[in-house]
């Protein structure tokens, strides 16, 4: 008995809403979830650091994102790189070659960006120097009044 399946890609036969909520509700709810998290996380922090801790990740958070988009960047495209390649025939060696020359081109450049910066700002940016005197913790004794 010879069965042979065949599987369709739904990308060209599904409807456009049906497949809009299929890959839109995963990241919706992955972003809603993530807002969660930082939420509750400055709460935390706001309740055992204090309002340093809270400026703190408030300052490297913007600093997170970019580091987050720039690998999704690199990341995305090397797929969408290697999906051509892949797609134009070209084999699988092949494709490696060329998406690994493609990343190395990129963390070049960026590492040139980020030297460039670091000269026009004249500061050092390779270590965050942050020097924050906390302010004196209130002893919280019970005294009994006479």
């Amino acid at each position: 008995m010879n069965t042979t399946v065949t599987k369709t890609n739904p990308l060209g036969t599904e409807r456009i809403g049906k497949l809009i909520l299929t890959f839109a509700v995963p990241s919706i709810i992955s972003m809603v979830v993530n807002a969660l998290y930082n939420i509750v996380d400055q709460i935390f922090i706001g309740q055992g650091v204090g309002y340093l801790g809270n400026g703190a990740t408030n300052v490297v958070m913007p600093m997170t994102v970019i580091a987050i988009a720039l690998s999704l960047l690199i990341g995305d495209g090397a797929a969408a790189y290697l999906s051509l390649k892949l797609g134009q025939g070209e084999g699988t060696g092949r494709a490696h070659h060329g998406m690994l020359h493609e990343f190395a081109e990129a963390a070049l450049e960026y590492g040139l960006g980020l030297r460039i910066v670091q000269q026009l700002s004249d500061r050092d940016l390779s270590v965050a120097q942050v020097h924050v005197k906390s302010p004196p913790k209130q002893s919280m004794r019970l005294r009994a009044e006479p």
